[in-house]
C-alpha cells in the first residue's frame, strides 16, 4: 500500500510541476483569451476500482484492486467561460486480486465508460482555470477473465467472473487547466474523477458447477487523468 501511495504522489507532484513551470513560461504580458465554445482533447486515466469479490462458499473476500492504465478522448461544448457539458470515452481493463483457501485470483474486465458531464469553471480563459464536473454515466464491458493460481482443492466448484454488460451510474471530478500558449487555445488538464455505480454487476446466471466470483454490488472508481485540450 505504501508504493501506491508513493506511486500516487510521484504522479501530482510530476503533473503539478509541470503545470506551474507552463504557468510560468506564459505569465509575461499575456493577454486574457477570449471565449472558445469547443474543445477535444485526450486523456491518460489511471485509476482504481473497488468490485466486491466472494470465495466458493459466498463470504466476502478481502481483495486488492490494482492501478488500471486508462486512455479516453474528451469533447465539450461551453456556454460562457464558466459553464459547459462534456461528454468522454475512456477503455480501461479492471484488474482486482483476492486469495480464496490455497488459491491466488484475479479478476480483470474491460470497460468503455461514456459519461455525460455538466462543467463548472472558474473562468476558462484564464492562465489557469479549475473546475468540478458531475453527471450521468454508462458503461459497457467489453470482456472478462478469471484466473487462479495455486494448488487446486479437487471436488469444487470452479469460480467465474460475470458480469453485466452495462452499467449506470453517477461519474464526477474536480480539476485544473493551464494554458501552454499565448492563445490559450492549447490547454494541459489534470484531476481526480470519481465513478459511482447503481447497477448490481453481478450478471445473476452462472454455468453448472461453477460460481460467480463477482459479488452483489455496485462498482467504484477512483482515479486521476492527466491531458491535452485543443480549444476552438
Amino acid at each position: 500500500m505504501k508504493n501506491i501511495n508513493l506511486k500516487w504522489l510521484v504522479f501530482f507532484g510530476s503533473i503539478l510541476a509541470i503545470g506551474v513551470q507552463a504557468s510560468a513560461q506564459d505569465s509575461v504580458a499575456v493577454p486574457k483569451g477570449e471565449f472558445h465554445k469547443g474543445e477535444f482533447g485526450i486523456r491518460y486515466n489511471p485509476t482504481f476500482t473497488i468490485l466486491g469479490m466472494r470465495t466458493y462458499n459466498g463470504q466476502n473476500a478481502s481483495s486488492i484492486p490494482n492501478v488500471s492504465e486508462g486512455i479516453g478522448i474528451k469533447g465539450a461544448f461551453n456556454f460562457c467561460n464558466h459553464f459547459g457539458i462534456q461528454g468522454e470515452v475512456s477503455y480501461y481493463q479492471v484488474s482486482q486480486s483476492f486469495t480464496d483457501r490455497n488459491l491466488s485470483n484475479e479478476v480483470k474486465i474491460n470497460y468503455v465508460d461514456v459519461p455525460l458531464l455538466f462543467c463548472l469553471s472558474t473562468d476558462k480563459s484564464n492562465e489557469v482555470s479549475f473546475n468540478i464536473t458531475a453527471g450521468p454515466q454508462i458503461s459497457f464491458t467489453s470482456g472478462t477473465s478469471f484466473k487462479s493460481t495455486g494448488v487446486e482443492i479437487s471436488d469444487t466448484l470452479n469460480g467465474v467472473a460475470r458480469v453485466k454488460q452495462t452499467d449506470i451510474g453517477i461519474a464526477f471530478g474536480i480539476g485544473a487547466a493551464f494554458s501552454l500558449n499565448k492563445e490559450h487555445t492549447l490547454q494541459m488538464d489534470w484531476g481526480y474523477h470519481g465513478f459511482y455505480g447503481l447497477v448490481d454487476e453481478n450478471e445473476g446466471s452462472n454455468p453448472k458447477g461453477t460460481y460467480n466470483v463477482i459479488l452483489n454490488s455496485s462498482r467504484k472508481t477512483y482515479g486521476a487523468y492527466l491531458g491535452l485540450t485543443y480549444l476552438f
